[in-house]
């Protein structure tokens, strides 16, 4: 089983990735989303602040 700090780690290390991927991901396994995302809030301007349960958040701006 992973520690808190390393899950930390391989999730910062996933959104790091992610966000410099020039494809976007079409596809979503609801299972491992329910295990991973804790909140999604939406912001006024559109943007999503996900909060991962390990701690972590990311802001997606929203796309025109």
């Amino acid at each position: 089983m992973l520690s808190r700090r390393n899950k930390n780690s391989a999730l910062a290390s996933f959104a790091r990735a992610n966000e410099s991927c020039p494809h976007a991901i079409d596809e979503v396994d609801e299972r491992l989303w329910t295990q991973v995302v804790d909140t999604v809030a939406v912001m006024r301007a559109g943007s999503m602040m996900f909060r991962f349960c390990a701690g972590i958040e990311i802001c997606q701006e929203a796309s025109v």
